[in-house]
């Protein structure tokens, strides 16, 4: 974890303090953000998507912005991807948020007829708790804004209300997740796969124009296109290998446009240490289209705010 004294002092300095996050009040980028910013810190702006984090940074309404950009179970996703090409905010910081889950229902889990929860929980969660928990329970997938009104209209009834469906009902919610007094029973889940398969990564974005200093322990994230013809992928990873520079993760898209193709790319390093800058020299003149999203250490969300902290 990160020092909240410190985290705060460097977001005093830099003066805005608020911080727009994709996704309901319990999902990834809300827990992150309390995780590592604290509400006494950052005034958290909720957006309902990742669009609506571009534009609240843009606009001088946040300072940060926190999306997804990868979900376990879905991959990198195409919107986010596509909104660090056509903005101009730099990535300043990564952090994965890997969900705990907790079962709670406002009657004794022997009677629950239904458990909810979205579809990652679900696919991570499902098996064991019909193992071990409520074997002859219904699954029904729920989005986080469905799981969340459900869980405030249960919370509503009174206990004479038994017959309600809402009393027959058990949620799969994130053990972080702020719980209502009237949910008095629940269980920690425990499938053995679940952290590996309840990961998501989230980055953090801002306005800035230049890189921070390395570290280090950076890494690159930068997209670039290419005319779809034989060899120039080859090429342009060649450009990589020559310079002994590490790519950790690739992934193509068509969003280039008509005989273009899009590639997010990762790597081990600095922007600015010799051997990725000779890579990246090398790859303009192929490319058709270069830009450095990023170079940050992941992980921490203080070295984020310490790299941008003196701009």
């Amino acid at each position: 974890g990160i020092l909240l004294p410190q985290v705060a002092y460097l977001m005093q300095r830099l003066g805005n303090t608020r911080i727009a996050y994709h996704g309901a009040a319990d999902g990834s980028c809300y827990h992150l953000a309390v995780q590592h910013f604290n509400h006494e810190v950052a005034g958290l702006l909720p957006c309902e998507s990742s669009l609506g984090v571009f534009e609240a940074v843009m606009s001088n309404r946040a300072f940060l912005g926190l999306v997804v950009l990868e979900k376990a179970d879905s991959g990198i996703l195409p919107a986010t991807r596509a909104l660090l090409g056509d903005y101009p905010l730099m990535v300043v910081g990564e952090l994965t948020h890997c969900a705990a889950y907790r079962l709670i229902s406002r009657v004794p889990l022997r009677e629950v007829r239904r458990v909810c929860g979205g579809a990652g929980a679900l696919r991570s969660c499902g098996g064991w708790v019909r193992q071990h928990v409520v074997p002859s329970c219904a699954l029904v997938e729920q989005d986080d804004a469905a799981c969340s009104d459900w869980r405030r209209a249960a919370s509503h009834n009174g206990s004479g209300h038994h017959a309600s469906p809402h009393n027959e009902t058990a949620w799969l919610i994130d053990s972080a997740t702020p719980v209502d007094p009237a949910f008095t029973h629940f269980v920690d889940v425990h499938p053995v796969d679940m952290p590996a398969a309840s990961c998501t990564r989230c980055l953090l974005v801002c306005k800035r124009t230049e890189l921070p200093p390395a570290c280090g322990s950076d890494k690159t994230m930068l997209l670039f296109r290419l005319a779809d013809a034989p060899g120039n992928l080859a090429a342009a990873l060649g450009a990589f290998t020559r310079q002994g520079v590490n790519v950790t993760y690739i992934q193509s898209s068509t969003e280039g446009g008509a005989g273009q193709v899009c590639f997010f790319v990762e790597l081990a390093g600095h922007a600015h240490d010799p051997a990725v800058a000779a890579a990246l020299s090398e790859l303009t003149p192929i490319a058709s289209y270069l830009k450095v999203l990023g170079s940050y250490t992941p992980g921490t969300a203080s070295t984020a705010l310490a790299s941008i902290a003196a701009r």
